[in-house]
């Protein structure tokens, strides 16, 4: 995500604590966050997304002066890696309404031609992949308690709502999401996409040289030059197999990933696209190089909605905490992409 102006870096929205303790507190946005609101055209109630960015905060001790109870650092959960970035997807920050993108096709050919002789016309054609927003949404609960004796529990409760967003647009990005949308837009993801599927048999799976064959017959100069063009995102299943998987002793005793590592293939490991290595599991989600700039888009819509819920859970000191953003998917050029999937 986008950082701010550097004029807003002096102040304490910065880390997005404003627009948190703001929703957390039942009131709306104050000071330098309302004027941020209001340069940038983000609706009152929301806030904009370059508040979900990392930023560096400083941990320090607080101290009750009852209880003498100091705080140390908060444990926060783990989330899977993501890993859209290394397949070279674009997400870009859109305004409202659709994302439109064009796509140009033609069959122009230069030909050597002689002195009396015509140029046969050629067909240009103009398509669109044209983008909708779906909304994915993180939901929290805590009670007031907790709000009142825990020092920095704004800050991260902030932290822990923008990893969690940020994990699932990028698992929609892999696995899609059928209920993105009750009617019409939900996200195919790479595993749902209309693109190539590599085959790698249960024998081939632990042969480094069937493995390296399959990569290989990527690089067709044209979407890639050499298998540095090939962009590699592992299931966890592929990636512990070829990295405990020996070589043929009488070739070599190093593993698969070594081998294909000195033939120039790396790749990245994310969680949760498949952890076995059985019949119809996936293997990894290969992207190729040239080409590659909005071949496949995960658009972010500009602003996001936080909103705070005192009532549903008032007998029990509850509080809902609710956190909306707008993201898309658009596979506009589907040559630039492959899935490689284990079969019989």
């Amino acid at each position: 995500l986008p950082r701010l102006p550097a004029f807003f870096i002096t102040h304490r929205l910065w880390d997005g604590y404003d627009y948190v303790n703001a929703a957390m507190n039942n009131r709306s946005e104050e000071g330098a966050a309302r004027e941020l609101n209001q340069a940038l055209g983000v609706a009152e109630g929301n806030f904009p997304l370059e508040m979900l960015a990392d930023a560096d905060l400083e941990t320090r001790a607080a101290v009750d002066g009852e209880t003498n109870v100091t705080t140390g650092s908060w444990v926060t959960r783990l989330f899977a890696d993501t890993a859209a970035s290394a397949l070279g997807i674009s997400m870009p920050s859109v305004p409202g309404g659709e994302r439109r993108y064009p796509i140009l096709a033609s069959d122009a050919a230069p030909a050597q031609h002689g002195r009396t002789q015509t140029t046969t016309a050629a067909t240009i054609s103009v398509s669109t992949v044209d983008i909708a927003p779906t909304r994915a949404s993180v939901h929290a609960v805590y009670s007031i308690e907790d709000a009142a004796r825990m020092v920095g529990f704004a800050d991260q409760l902030r932290r822990d709502l923008r990893d969690a967003m940020r994990e699932k647009v990028d698992r929609n990005i892999f696995l899609g999401d059928t209920t993105a949308n009750e009617d019409s837009a939900d996200i195919p993801g790479l595993v749902g996409a209309s693109i190539t599927e590599l085959e790698l048999t249960q024998g081939e799976k632990v042969m480094g040289l069937e493995v390296l064959k399959v990569f290989q017959g990527l690089v067709d100069g044209k979407y890639a030059t050499s298998l540095n063009d090939v962009n590699v995102v592992a299931s966890v299943g592929s990636n512990s197999l070829w990295r405990t998987t020996l070589m043929a002793a009488a070739v070599s005793h190093d593993t698969i990933a070594d081998f294909l590592a000195s033939q120039g293939l790396s790749w990245r490991t994310r969680a949760e696209i498949d952890d076995a290595t059985a019949n119809g599991d996936f293997g990894a989600f290969v992207s190729l190089r040239r080409g590659l700039s909005n071949a496949l888009v995960a658009p972010v819509w500009q602003s996001a909605t936080l909103i705070r819920d005192p009532y549903s859970g008032a007998k029990t000191g509850e509080v809902q905490l609710t956190m909306h953003m707008l993201h898309g998917f658009g596979l506009v050029r589907a040559a630039n992409f492959r899935r490689l999937k284990y079969v019989t």
